[in-house]
Formats: structure tokens, sequence, C-alpha cells
């Protein structure tokens, strides 16, 4: 099962294991906010405060997991909460173990060598047995996604992960999940409708949480509409990035006289603070209203 949570990843580098949730190499005081389970884009409310790593470390002691034997691991982990935002129901919090690789070769580490080795949880596998030829990963798909695996309804079972004897993984997920969750299943009176309609606010939502390809594999017909955007949002990370690397090093009054010259000067003073972790990060988790103030002032200044 492809379950509906966070993924992370730990490593050890320097003398203590370090947390990635892959926006940033090491997560050690960054917030991420967490959303309730109400999946409507328009009703969604933030709580914030804690910090995605404070979060994944409490929750990982409470379940009684040990850190892991080898040094020379980095291990996947699927992180499943009620606090987090999700539609599959859930009754528990839960980490479980997805993957693990040698950092010295890339080489995968068998389920079976990490059950014998540690005491995380896993889900249950599905082997299947060919007769013959082994099929495509095409074959695979569509055997997961048309006899039924794979429920209509998408608070039941988000999707499936596919893993072969390397390691090699590819996840088929139910396409009313997709919908949902990227907020395009409703129409503008807010009926649901599975298949909905892309309109500019769920479309800049799709494009800075970077979930375009997952979007796109299940409805390609808004690919020139989202490769668009796309490009436009790059052009205004890009632009305060550059502007963020040229004052990060000045200091006090010199650094807000300069910041405030740029309509994202705000942006600029999170930075300074070590509130946020780069542009991308911010624009992926905060309010709706504030993205588009800000895309708003961006298409302005061009």
């Amino acid at each position: 099962e492809d379950i509906d949570g966070i993924f992370a990843f730990i490593y050890f580098l320097d003398g203590k294991w370090h947390l990635s949730d892959g926006w940033s190499c090491d997560l050690p005081k960054f917030s991420v906010p967490f959303e309730t389970s109400n999946p409507h884009p328009n009703k969604s409310k933030i709580v914030s405060g804690i910090s995605f790593s404070d979060f994944f470390w409490e929750l990982w002691e409470i379940l009684g997991n040990r850190l892991p034997k080898s040094q020379d691991r980095c291990h996947m982990f699927q992180v499943e909460s009620v606090k987090l935002r999700h539609l599959v129901n859930r009754s528990r919090d839960r980490i479980v173990w997805i993957g693990s690789r040698d950092v010295g070769n890339f080489a995968e580490i068998s389920r079976d060598e990490i059950g014998r080795d540690e005491n995380w949880e896993m889900l249950p596998e599905i082997r299947w047995k060919f007769q013959g030829s082994v099929p495509t990963l095409k074959d695979l798909i569509f055997q997961v996604e048309f006899p039924g695996r794979l429920p209509e309804n998408p608070f039941n079972l988000k999707g499936m992960m596919l893993i072969d004897y390397r390691g090699n993984r590819a996840c088929v997920t139910n396409s009313a999940w997709v919908s949902i969750s990227l907020g395009t299943a409703w129409d503008r009176v807010g009926q649901m409708n599975w298949r909905g309609e892309l309109d500019m606010n769920r479309a800049c939502y799709i494009v800075r949480t970077h979930t375009e390809k997952l979007f796109l594999s299940h409805f390609p017909e808004w690919k020139e509409t989202l490769e668009n955007l796309s490009r436009e949002f790059s052009e205004m990370i890009f632009k305060m990035k550059s502007t963020w690397f040229n004052l990060k090093n000045f200091d006090g009054k010199i650094f807000a006289e300069e910041a405030k010259k740029n309509w994202f000067f705000f942006l600029l003073f999170l930075l300074k603070k070590e509130s946020v972790a780069s542009p991308s990060e911010f624009y992926a988790t905060c309010p709706s209203k504030e993205f588009q103030l800000s895309w708003s002032n961006f298409r302005n200044q061009k």
C-alpha cells in the first residue's frame, strides 16, 4: 500500500542522525504547518507552532522505534498522522518503513534484513509470481488499477507501490485521490465531481507544491496550463533566491533598508530570522490567500 502520508528520510552524518522530508536535506528547526483532514482547498485550517522534525522524532520515541543499528544506511519512511492533511481514514499515528539503501554503493537493503535488524513497522506485501515471461511495468500497473484492487473510494486507499527485486519502485495512485487531494474535485458551486475543473487557485496550488507530474499523469489535458504556470513560478522563486543571496550577509539597518526595496521583503526577513528554509518551502506550505497576494505582486512587477 502507498499510504497517505509524508515521506521522511533519515541518514547519519557528523556524529548524529538527520531528517529530510524531500524539501530540505536537514530539518533541525524549520516549521512545516499541519493541516486538518478536510480536503476542500477553501476550508483547510493550518495549525502551526511545531516543526515536522519535532513531530517526527517525538512520534518516533512514542512508537518505541530504535535508531538504526548501522550508520552506513539511509532509510525512507512514510509518516501518517491525523494531524497531517490526509484523505484516507486512519485512527492512529504511525511511521512506516518503505526502503533502505547503503550510502556507500546505493545498493538496496532487503526487507528481510531490515526486518531482522530493526523494530520498525512494515506494511504487508502482496507477492506476485509469474508464469512464463515477466510482465512489463505497464502490465503490472494495469493489473493493479483495473481488477478492482484500487477502489473508487479514495477515502479507503490512496494507491499501491510496486517494487521489483532490485528495489525499483513505481506508485500507482487512485485518480480520485489525486483529484480530491489537489483540490480539483469541486466545481464552482462546491459540488463533488472527481474530474472537476482546474481554476487558477487550484492550478497554482499544484505548481507551488511541485505535484505537476502526479496530476498530469492522471489529467494530461492540463499540461500546457501547468507548464506555463510552472515557468512563471520558477521565475518568481529565482528572483527571490537571487535577492536573498545578495543580501544575506548584510546585518541590521543595512539589511532592512535593502530588503524593503523589494515587494517580497517580508520573506527576506523570514529567511534572515531562519523562520523558513527557502522561498520554495514557504510557498509550498503557506495559506492560499498569502500565495495569491505574492503571485499578484510578482505579475504586476513584470
